[in-house]
């Protein structure tokens, strides 16, 4: 009897501890309108989608990836505003738009909701830049959708089949219902947050900053934010590009950081290969994110491209990607 009382108190004290503990990680979140923001909002297949325009002339999409915003795109967006009319949006289940916890999070089926909101705003084609997830979703419009991308660049997308090497830790958790559950605390926490930040750059100490953090961190506490994550697991993670790049016919630039952690480099080469006419830029000293850690070189070689520039490659360029290669071809001869 005594043995069995001493288990039932044990078993009480865990079950105290264990609602304590997740009372003070579970967070508390944030409405959307409490988070100040320029943009504006728009109705595209019943989702109010959140999105900011500047700029005039050509129009120019901007995707950002998995579990970010358009924040993402911040040291850039001025910039490409004074050639471009610039469309940054937060892509359903992110950012400020709806989270609905049904439907198609797939390349495929978001590519669908970017065509949906070009034909809101009347964009006829647009030149598209995405990055991670926001990649594979440009690769994606410009198969589903070939006549709306008139130029693509894909920086570090994903899109190939994904193995334990490349899968985030949150992607293998979501695969199953308590696995989902735990991902999407995990993504709530700011300590989280700012970890995976880290690794998605060369020189963190340099670049994540608390604003930083802050600005990809806050979003992801407005409400639905949780049950997307197994839905990206399920559609996104499993959903691969591989078949079907030989169908984009748009020109094509990938951008791959030297140093990503996130997603391996030689899949640039990869996309290099199985995309048409595609051209690979790989910058030296950088992680998972061109856009803010190299800047200057980023806004370059992106402009060059879409000035219809044949070749966009530095010498330094070059030169990492030869060391990329190398480091490829020792690896598979370790194999």
């Amino acid at each position: 009897m005594l043995k069995w009382l001493k288990r039932g108190f044990l078993l009480a004290v865990a079950a105290v501890l264990g609602y304590v503990a997740y009372t003070r990680l579970k967070p508390r979140p944030i409405p959307v309108e409490a988070l100040r923001t320029d943009g504006q909002f728009v109705t595209v297949a019943g989702l109010r989608i959140h999105y900011r325009a500047a700029g005039s002339g050509p129009p120019l999409i901007l995707i950002h990836g998995i579990g970010a915003s358009m924040f993402a795109w911040r040291d850039v967006f001025a910039e490409f505003a004074k050639d471009y009319t610039v469309y940054a949006l937060d892509l359903k289940g992110h950012g400020l738009s709806d989270k609905p916890d049904h439907g198609d999070y797939s390349p495929f089926g978001m590519a669908d909701l970017v065509a949906g909101f070009m034909d809101t705003l009347g964009i006829e084609a647009a030149r598209v830049i995405g990055i991670s997830m926001g990649g594979a979703i440009g690769i994606a419009l410009a198969v589903r959708h070939p006549t709306r991308v008139r130029q693509l660049v894909a920086i570090s997308p994903a899109g190939y089949p994904l193995d334990y090497h490349v899968m985030p830790l949150i992607a293998r958790l979501a695969a199953n219902p308590v696995g989902a559950a735990v991902a999407g605390l995990m993504l709530r926490q700011r300590r989280s947050v700012e970890m995976y930040l880290r690794q998605c750059h060369y020189d963190p100490d340099r670049m994540c900053t608390p604003e930083m953090v802050d600005g990809y961190f806050l979003p992801l506490l407005t409400p639905g934010t949780g049950s997307v994550v197994a839905l990206l697991a399920r559609d996104f993670a499993q959903t691969s590009l591989a078949h079907r790049l030989k169908e984009v016919a748009a020109p094509t630039l990938i951008i791959w950081g030297q140093h990503d952690a996130i997603i391996p480099m030689h899949w640039g080469s990869r996309f290099q290969r199985d995309i048409p006419n595609a051209q690979l830029v790989v910058i030296p000293k950088c992680g998972h994110c061109p856009q803010e850690e190299k800047t200057e070189e980023f806004l370059e070689t992106v402009n060059r491209f879409f000035q219809g520039e044949s070749s966009v490659a530095t010498p330094a360029e070059d030169a990492a990607k030869d060391a990329e290669d190398a480091a490829k071809d020792a690896e598979d001869a370790a194999k």
